[in-house]
């Protein structure tokens, strides 16, 4: 048996396919496809009979169409803008209660600049003992000056 085996195997390898097993696997892809288009013919027959409006496409009436809110977007921006600035104005220059019953009240802001004044809260904070941001920032820019000091520049030579 092995030598069969090993006469059949002698010689070079074919470059063509085997044509036999080509033509049969060709054969069952064309089978396969045929019976599942008969498959879904039938299924779509039989589902034809039971529904009469299956895959048909009917014209919609336009008063069947039903009418969708218009989107909520500011129809005039710049008006907007002004009656919200005008209206903070107006809040920031009035007298009115924020809550009645807690006793919160709201004054105009210069008027609340004023009374801050005059009961000694202080405005600004004191001047710190030293120097200033500027004159620390001037500085400290000298002392970096002078550790590494401006070197000029040498010439390259080609």
């Amino acid at each position: 048996m092995s030598t069969e085996i090993s006469s059949r195997c002698t010689g070079h390898e074919s470059s063509k396919p085997p044509l036999k097993p080509v033509l049969w696997c060709l054969a069952g892809f064309v089978a396969a496809a045929l019976l599942i288009h008969l498959v879904l013919i039938g299924y779509g027959t039989i589902l034809g009979g039971r529904y009469n409006g299956f895959g048909r496409v009917y014209q919609i009436q336009s008063n069947q169409v039903p009418r969708y809110p218009v989107p909520a977007l500011q129809p005039n921006p710049q008006v907007d803008l002004q009656a919200y600035e005008s209206q903070a104005e107006h809040d920031l220059d009035s007298y009115g209660w924020i809550d009645r019953s807690h006793g919160i009240a709201k004054i105009p802001i210069e008027r609340a600049m004023a009374l801050l004044v005059a009961r000694g809260v202080r405005v600004r904070p004191p001047v710190q003992d030293g120097p200033s941001e500027l004159e620390f920032q001037t500085q400290k820019a000298a002392a970096a000056g002078a550790a590494s000091p401006q070197e000029t520049p040498k010439q390259r030579s080609p």
